[in-house]
């Protein structure tokens, strides 16, 4: 059977008239709180990048996708047409620990059936890649693009990067979304 233990048992310099001490415990057992039921509920996911992005990796491509349409990326961003989407992060082949020269952002409706690609290009440098990682060649990974969406079919979207070195594709699926309307 578990003991109950008060916050003062466990902090000799805690007194009942100490607001200060009673305030900065309450706040580390509420960030305890908040973190274990993060890591229960999945929010706080294996893949979290070193550098605070979500990573993903598929055949040998790791990729993060850092922003969308300027602003932070988000599981789902909502965009009008007539518009251009425009993405930022980096990508890098991790397998091979190179970056590819070839970098595009695919869009594909949940069903399969639509694809839209947009070009993306390499010259955004991250040491914090680089730095992260332990290889100076991925200072080049970072990349920005933009996907013209004017004649795309109204719905959901997942957002791919997709590298290219010779005859070598790779594919990273972002687990982030487009919701064209």
């Amino acid at each position: 059977m578990s003991k109950v233990v008060s916050v003062h048992q466990f902090n000799p310099k805690y007194k009942r008239g100490n607001k200060a001490m009673r305030k900065s415990s309450v706040v580390a057992i509420l960030s305890l709180s908040i973190l274990s039921a993060a890591l229960i509920s999945g929010c706080v996911q294996d893949d979290q990048d070193v550098l605070g992005g979500i990573t993903s990796e598929n055949d040998g491509s790791m990729c993060v996708l850092d922003a969308i349409n300027g602003a932070a990326a988000v599981p789902v961003t909502k965009i009008k047409q007539p518009a251009t989407l425009t993405v930022a992060g980096w990508a890098v082949d991790h397998r091979n620990r190179t970056v590819p020269s070839e970098v595009s952002v695919e869009l594909v409706s949940v069903d399969g059936k639509e694809r839209v690609t947009g070009a993306a290009r390499r010259g955004t440098k991250r040491p914090d890649v680089a730095k992260a990682y332990n290889n100076p060649a991925y200072d080049g990974g970072g990349f920005d693009g933009g996907v013209n969406v004017d004649k795309a079919k109204p719905g959901r979207y997942s957002i791919r990067i997709v590298q290219k070195s010779g005859a070598t594709s790779l594919s990273c699926n972002l687990n982030r979304a487009i919701e064209i309307e």
